[in-house]
């Protein structure tokens, strides 16, 4: 490959709405190429 570099980056939200959004806008401002959104996600520590 030509040397790119990629990241994952993964974030809480208090709502979907609030992940939506948040998405959108990195989308729309070429932050991030593809964004997911996992409904119903449990975490445990």
């Amino acid at each position: 490959m030509g040397g790119e570099e990629y990241i994952v980056v993964l974030v809480t939200v208090p709502s979907k709405d609030v992940g939506i959004e948040i998405a959108r806008s990195l989308i729309n401002n070429k932050l991030a190429a593809c964004v997911n959104i996992i409904d119903g996600l449990k975490s445990l520590f």
